[in-house]
């Protein structure tokens, strides 16, 4: 990842007068306790920690906004704050999220991390001569819920998988089997999404011996 990142940056540089990279705060360049960012420095580039800003034109940040759909709570700024700019994007959020139309976006993650982003569709910005346009990212480790368990056959082992049980019966009907396939994917999950705490409690016993993750969410 970190060779890979280098090689991008590298490419960049030949086609732009200027690059600049932001870290965030967050600590998503943080390596094995060492910065990424202090290779990208070694390269020729900028690098920033925390905002970038660009007079009133651009403003990119690493927070939550009050606004922001996954917030709750822990927002840092709101729309009033940010209003003077042209252009507001923001990452920390996963799912993408248009919070004033053509001026301020939560940009999303660009790749699934958690399955509350199953729906979301990942993609890039590009911001060039004042134009805006989406790129669509084809992840290499799709996101998926499944309701159907005969459909578990047909997907790729290399995608994360949740399966969604709607019933009691449905799933004690297929727990062995989901148990046995569900160990070929790059991570699996089951959703009991029926309300029975006790029988919720016997089948969370049933997979944790079974080595497979619960979401009772």
């Amino acid at each position: 990842e970190e060779k890979f990142a280098c090689e991008l940056v590298l490419k960049m540089k030949k086609h732009y007068k200027e690059v600049i990279i932001l870290s965030g705060n967050g600590e998503h360049d943080v390596v094995r306790n060492t910065s990424i960012i202090e290779h990208f420095a070694s390269l020729g580039v900028k690098t920033v920690v925390g905002d970038f800003i660009e007079g009133i034109n651009l403003f990119c940040g690493h927070f939550m906004m009050y606004e922001s759909n996954l917030a709750f709570g822990c927002g840092r700024m709101g729309i009033g704050d940010l209003a003077k700019y042209n252009k507001v994007f923001l990452g920390h959020q996963h799912s993408p999220q248009e919070i004033v139309k053509n001026n301020m976006y939560h940009v999303g993650s660009v790749r699934y991390v958690s399955f509350n982003e199953v729906n979301d569709k990942k993609h890039v910005v590009v911001l060039e001569d004042g134009k805006m346009s989406f790129i669509a990212l084809k992840n290499s480790i799709p996101m998926l819920d499944v309701t159907d368990v005969s459909q578990l056959e047909q997907i790729d082992a290399r995608t994360k998988v949740r399966v969604i049980f709607n019933s009691f019966e449905d799933y004690k009907k297929n727990a062995s089997y989901v148990n046995k396939v569900g160990k070929r994917f790059f991570l699996f999950k089951v959703k009991m999404n029926f309300d029975d705490a006790h029988k919720i409690e016997h089948m969370s016993n049933k997979m944790n011996n079974a080595s497979i993750k619960l979401d009772k969410s």
